[in-house]
């Protein structure tokens, strides 16, 4: 019997490394922590750094891959807060990946969809830095590069709440 109840045991505790391990390989963002610092290729073909990119201004990081309908739907409401307040210090920036997508790609899909915020392009590995798992995802970070917000996925609630959100951290 006692063989038996360690054997269970022993598969339980086998059970639970096999569930949490990959959680704990997965990151997400956290408010009040830093984004880690990552490169991205803009359209120029110019290689740019978030750390010197995002310095001292409100960055809606928003994150996306080529393929991805939600991503392209967010489009328009991302150019309106791009054109509402980024005069008053926000950053809109978009990153994107997908498959062979490279500088002659990324100019076609930002023609295509009419994307007026800047748009660059990042490896598989630069989004698993980041920590987002979904696209489209978006990380709001204030002034000091602190994350503020963290959305996965395009509804109209999570685009009204970073709105807010950008509202309040632009007058800080």
């Amino acid at each position: 019997m006692s063989n038996l109840i360690a054997r269970n045991c022993r598969i339980v505790v086998v059970a639970v490394i096999l569930l949490v391990l990959p959680l704990a390989a997965y990151a997400v963002p956290q408010k009040g922590k830093s984004l880690p610092t990552f490169e991205a290729t803009a359209v120029t073909g110019q290689k740019v750094s978030s750390s010197t990119a995002f310095a001292g201004k409100v960055v809606l990081l928003a994150i996306s891959a080529d393929k991805c309908t939600y991503c392209k739907m967010a489009i328009p409401r991302l150019n309106m807060l791009f054109d509402s307040y980024g005069k008053q210090g926000l950053l809109v920036q978009g990153v994107i990946r997908g498959p062979g997508f490279g500088l002659e790609r990324l100019k076609r899909y930002i023609e295509e969809n009419q994307v007026a915020h800047p748009l660059a392009l990042v490896s598989a590995q630069t989004i698993d830095t980041i920590g987002a798992y979904a696209v489209p995802t978006y990380i709001l970070l204030n002034k000091m590069g602190t994350i503020t917000g963290y959305y996965r996925g395009y509804s109209e609630r999570n685009m009204q709440e970073m709105e807010k959100q950008v509202k309040l951290l632009l007058v800080e």
